[in-house]
């Protein structure tokens, strides 16, 4: 499989300078939880001179349960609509943003680079970070990729399973799969460039087996 049309912009959106250290906060699954940001608010502010260089967003950050796949869908432009008023209330944090989105958001942020669309960001100062990778300082990649597959629940009794979630934008793992090697090959690209180089990996989606993805009864 050939990545070459997918590389990563022309130029570094986040510079550190000469920077050794990152202060880098990390939200995920906000649910439309108004109460977040006044509790952030608070938090920020009893650090006193907290510097915060990058702002990570795992995605969720609506709560739809639509899983369409039709970008006209009504209940996208709503979402859409919510999804940047929160963003915007984070620019408190005086920081640029990199995200992927998850399951309950919008289809319109998930564009994949064969589709042969815009893949839609949400504030100057925010990168859809979902299938691409972004230098974010020196030897410093950030790569990502957004959305799940389904949960699945292990009924430890009958050795049976059953879905605790609905996976999207992907239905199964094998729906994932071609977004997955084109995200290997873009880092894959990325290290043998240089071998120095550092990937920080942003996903929605937890790891085969692991407590996010996985219930025992």
């Amino acid at each position: 499989m050939e990545f070459e049309n997918f590389c990563e912009p022309n130029h570094t959106v986040f510079g550190m300078g000469n920077k050794k250290e990152l202060t880098v906060i990390f939200l995920t699954d906000y649910h439309m939880k108004e109460r977040w940001i006044p509790e952030l608010e608070k938090w920020v502010e009893a650090k006193n001179d907290l510097k915060i260089d990058l702002v990570l967003l795992g995605g969720d950050f609506d709560n739809l349960s639509v899983y369409s796949l039709d970008h006209d869908h009504p209940e996208y432009k709503i979402s859409e609509a919510r999804i940047t008023d929160f963003f915007c209330k984070l620019g408190f944090l005086s920081a640029p943003i990199y995200f992927v989105p998850g399951n309950h958001d919008p289809v319109s942020y998930f564009q994949s680079p064969k589709e042969g669309k815009t893949q839609l960001t949400v504030t100057d100062d925010s990168f859809n970070s979902h299938l691409k990778i972004y230098e974010i300082g020196e030897n410093l990649w950030i790569a990502g990729i957004g959305g799940c597959c389904p949960a699945v629940k292990l009924d430890k009794s009958t050795k049976t399973t059953s879905n605790i979630w609905v996976g999207f934008p992907y239905a199964s793992d094998s729906d994932s799969k071609y977004d997955i090697e084109m995200l290997e090959g873009l880092i894959k690209q990325k290290i043998d460039q240089d071998p120095s180089t550092s990937i920080l990996l942003l996903t929605h989606n937890g790891p085969s087996d692991s407590g996010t993805v996985r219930f025992s009864k």
